[in-house]
C-alpha cells in the first residue's frame, strides 16, 4: 500500500509538472480535471441522482493532479496510522500477557504494575534500537 500511495503521489505531481511545463511553453494551461480521466477510462457518468449527482459532479470537477496527491497522502497516513495502531495492540498485549504471568509466578499486587512498566520500556527499546528501514 506504500507503494501504491507514493505512486499516486508520483503520478500527480508528474502531471502538475506537465501542465507546468505546458504553461511555460504555449502560455495556456491545461487543466486536467477527473471527470476527463474518468471519461477516457470508463465513458461517461450518469450524474443525474437528484441528491448526490451535484456533489458528484463537483468532485469530478477537480484537478486531476490535486486529487492524485490527496488520495497519495490519505493512502499513506491510513498505512502509517494503522500500523502504529497495531504495533500499540501489540504492546498492550504483550504487557496483559506479562502482568498475568508475573501474577501468576507469585510477584505481589504492588509490585506488578513496576515490572510491567519495566518489561514495556525494555521492549520499545529493543524494537527501537532494532529498525532499519521505513518499512
Amino acid at each position: 500500500m506504500i507503494t501504491i500511495g507514493l505512486c499516486l503521489i508520483y503520478y500527480g505531481v508528474a502531471l502538475f509538472g506537465y501542465q507546468l511545463y505546458g504553461w511555460f511553453a504555449e502560455d495556456a494551461w491545461n487543466s486536467y480535471s477527473i471527470l476527463a480521466a474518468w471519461i477516457s477510462f470508463f465513458g461517461r457518468p450518469d450524474l443525474s441522482f437528484p441528491v448526490i449527482g451535484p456533489t458528484i459532479a463537483w468532485l469530478m470537477a477537480w484537478p486531476l493532479s490535486l486529487a492524485l496527491i490527496f488520495l497519495g497522502l490519505t493512502v499513506l497516513c491510513s498505512v502509517a496510522g494503522l500500523r502504529q495502531h497495531a504495533r500499540l495492540r501489540l504492546v498492550r498485549l504483550r504487557s496483559k500477557w506479562f502482568a498475568e504471568n508475573a501474577s501468576a509466578a507469585g510477584y505481589e499486587p504492588w509490585t506488578i504494575k513496576g515490572a510491567v512498566r519495566a518489561f514495556r520500556k525494555d521492549v520499545l527499546d529493543r524494537e527501537a534500537k532494532g529498525r532499519t528501514g521505513f518499512n
